[in-house]
């Protein structure tokens, strides 16, 4: 939501507000009737994993729910139904306040305004306590479940997180995510570079839908989206296509029935300038047709000279409700990049190690102003929709056309040979390359979702088909190697642009075709749930040759996934689980016999534990993982080309997370033992130890300040070399809120350390890391 009143103060905070009491009987908030299924159980849990479903708020005491259970429900009702069945035979009394919530309290104790100690859970309480998302609603999973309730590790990085933290891309927003190394190419304008579990082979999804991946598609603002979900581990059984390390799905902002309308203005380092909007609201009395349209335009320049990052994308939506069954949205999203390729490739002689000159400046542009380029355009169009058929049943389809161009001219320094380094002087010979890609994605789910009772067992089961076709184009490539003019790193001078030797010629293009079957199945009995999926899919990848026959390759492949878990009634989860990868690669592997990449495969085994306290201010959650990995794509060992080797990853990671009265904290830990396959070398580019401490404090008088601190251990280039020495950065924030206005000031690597990202291999090129940026923000919502 665009506009927030804080209710809610975690761990029997008191919390006052005005309530208009009404008995059951009067008035009715909710009206539609929606298919619920709630357990038996506890009874604050069953009301909380209710209230998130169904976006409402419920505020009452947490010692007045202690040792009471509920029965649950299963079935369709109307909010108010189905809260009062939750609340049977435990002697408290439901009735309606301001904002369209709910007052749970014992007979007798409701008044016209009420003071008392409270826990306020749904939307509201999710939205001011973003960090405690445990019990968050989760769709990457396709179990219809919370992240606590699944026996896999997920994380969910919402909109309110990524305004507080400050972060521009998707890259900064999973920077505290355990498990999840986040930029790690260093400073970048082409795309996010994110490696789950020490893993490289991150599949892309919005709205559960593939999409694009690399340089060559476009790269997905923050602004118009409403979280971030990370799902760790394979999950083949579910999409088909997905790595081993896990997938990300980021959900798009569509239309609310609320009215709510925000402006921002954001200015910072490097002469950045932005401005956006988002607004949404109903655009009839009887709230069937409701709109959404989000909008923003940067103009920034970078920490390399010359090098800008100006972006604006518009996307409009709209929803129609013909009935209280069906809901149909269509999405619209149109974007263009103007920028220039941000990571220059630099000689590990003069980046991580000096050379007769020193170290080269992160600043330094090693192309050609007026001729490097790196464009984008991408426009999209999505269909959404859900119609109830029963009170068991929901049918609902999701559907995409995207398509996407992009412009690459650069130069860059040559790596892979002694050339690599730089003279005496500082001089070094450049490469020249040119490159035209189109993309077009078609994407196709549909899928029949089931909440009902069989004996003693409860079932939320997704039963679907989905299809996906992806056509990618290469043109005007050409790749001079020394033969793009002379440059000093040192003394950049400009103007050297040897164009006469640019003979461009069209690459074989790539087309992937799939279908997947597949059945997900949550099942609960009493305290015990087994989460299963299993999924078949057919493949299909063509290589679409110049000057050849297409070459087909087509593969069936079934997967499966299995997990169990217990649920104590002290909040604790224990559990284990079983998955499978699968992910068609497209092309080839770059070298002179054109190999066509086979689908990388692997498994996963998992044990974990999840806590989340009965006061819902403490949230605790490790994982035990063991990968195993066959046909990982790699760097290879010529210029664009890749490698197909295997991978063995062990490893752990632990997230903690408390909030009181005017602080929230959240820390994670990861130690990974990430090894390439039948080779004694460590996995490169991925570090072993990852730490990270976030905190908040509110203040008095609306201001609130935020710190954090990131360890990133070291990490090595392909062949185990060269060694990158560990880092530490840090990050602030300070905020200050009154009436409809918000303002604030953030700062990344607030330090401003100078550290190299990555190397690609012994004597290679290296790139530096992000240096430090601050942007100040006004928002004025209304």
């Amino acid at each position: 939501m665009l506009k927030i009143n804080i209710v809610c103060l975690l761990g029997g905070a008191m919390v006052s507000q005005t309530a208009y009491a009404e008995s059951q009987s009067n008035g009715v908030i909710e009206t539609d009737s929606k298919i619920f299924s709630v357990p038996a159980g506890q009874l604050h849990q069953a009301l909380d994993s209710f209230a998130r479903r169904a976006g409402v708020n419920l505020t009452y005491d947490a010692a007045l729910l202690q040792g009471l259970t509920t029965e649950g429900i299963n079935g369709r009702y109307t909010v108010d139904e189905a809260l009062s069945m939750l609340l049977v035979n435990s002697g408290l009394q439901l009735s309606h306040i301001g904002s369209g919530g709910y007052l749970i309290a014992s007979s007798g104790e409701v008044k016209s305004e009420i003071t008392l100690p409270a826990l306020i859970v749904g939307a509201a309480a999710e939205k001011n306590t973003s960090i405690m998302s445990l019990n968050a609603p989760s769709s990457i999973s396709k179990f219809g479940t919370s992240v606590k309730e699944t026996p896999a590790s997920i994380s969910i990085i919402d909109k309110e997180f990524i305004r507080e933290t400050g972060a521009k891309t998707v890259d900064e927003a999973l920077l505290y995510t355990p498990g999840v190394h986040s930029g790690n190419s260093g400073f970048s304008t082409r795309a996010d570079w994110i490696t789950i579990r020490g893993v490289d082979d991150l599949v892309n999804y919005r709205d559960g839908l593939r999409g694009y991946g690399g340089e060559g598609g476009p790269r997905v603002n923050v602004y118009s989206l409403d979280n971030i979900e990370v799902l760790k581990g394979p999950s083949a059984a579910m999409y088909g296509q997905g790595g081993l390390g896990g997938i990300l799905n980021t959900t798009t902002k569509l239309p609310q029935a609320d009215s709510q309308h925000e402006v921002w203005l954001q200015g910072g380092s490097y002469d950045r300038k932005q401005a956006a909007f988002d607004s949404t609201g109903a655009l009839t009395d009887d709230g069937k047709f409701l709109y959404r349209i989000v909008g923003l335009q940067r103009d920034s320049d970078t920490q390399v000279d010359y090098v800008n990052d100006d972006s604006y994308f518009l996307a409009p939506s709209f929803t129609w409700k013909p009935s209280d069954k069906t809901k149909v949205t269509l999405h619209l999203h149109h974007q263009e990049d103007d920028s220039i390729m941000g990571e220059q490739f630099l000689p590990q002689s003069g980046s991580l190690e000096s050379a007769s000159r020193g170290k080269i400046s992160t600043s330094t542009f090693v192309g050609e102003p007026d001729w490097d380029r790196l464009d984008k355009d991408t426009t999209e169009m999505s269909l959404f929709i859900d119609h109830t058929l029963t009170d068991t049943w929901q049918l609902s389809a999701s559907a995409r056309q995207s398509e996407s161009s992009s412009t690459f001219r650069s130069h860059r320094t040559p790596f892979f040979s002694a050339s690599n380094q730089p003279n005496a002087d500082g001089n070094i010979t450049r490469i020249v390359r040119t490159l035209d890609t189109d993309n077009k994605l078609t994407n196709l789910d549909v899928h029949l979702k089931g909440n009902f009772t069989t004996g003693l067992t409860q079932h939320s089961m997704s039963v679907g088909i989905d299809y996906f076709k992806s056509l990618s184009e290469s043109d005007n490539f050409f790749l001079g190697i020394g033969q793009g003019g002379e440059f000093n790193l040192y003394e950049p001078s400009y103007g050297n642009v040897q164009s006469e030797v640019v003979n461009p010629f069209d690459l074989n293009d790539s087309e992937i075709k799939q279908t997947g079957l597949y059945l997900a199945d949550h099942i609960t009995l009493n305290n015990w749930s087994l989460s299963i999926a299993l999924r078949h899919d057919n493949y299909q990848n063509t290589q679409l040759n110049v000057d050849a026959p297409n070459i087909t390759h087509k593969e069936t492949e079934t997967t499966k996934q299995a997990g169990i878990m217990y649920n104590f009634d002290n909040g604790i989860s224990p559990y284990v689980s079983y998955a499978e990868s699968f992910t068609p690669n497209t092309g080839n592997d770059g070298t002179a016999a054109s190999n066509i990449l086979k689908p990388t495969k692997g498994e996963q085994r998992e044990l974990g534990i999840k806590y989340l306290s009965p006061e819902q201010d403490v949230g605790l959650t490790f994982a035990y993982f063991d990968i195993e990995q066959e046909n990982r794509v790699s760097d290879g060992f010529t210029f664009g080309g890749v490698q197909q080797i295997g991978a063995a990853v062990k490893g752990w990671e632990i997230e903690a997370k408390k909030a009181w009265q005017n602080l929230t904290l959240q820390a994670s830990y990861t130690d990974l033992d990430a090894q390439d396959k039948g080779a004694d070398t460590r996995i490169p580019h991925m570090p072993e130890k990852l730490a990270t401490l976030w905190g908040q404090y509110q203040l008095p008088m609306g201001i609130r300040l935020g710190a954090g601190v990131r360890y990133k251990g070291n990490i090595v280039g392909a062949g185990d070399g060269p060694l990158l020495p560990s880092v530490t950065l840090f990050d602030a924030t300070i905020g200050y809120s009154f009436d409809d206005w918000d303002f604030s000031l953030d700062a990344k690597n607030l330090t401003d350390k100078t550290y190299i990202a990555r190397c690609r291999s012994e004597n290679a090129d290296c790139y530096y890391g992000d240096r430090r940026t601050i942007t100040a923000n006004a928002r004025y919502s209304f």
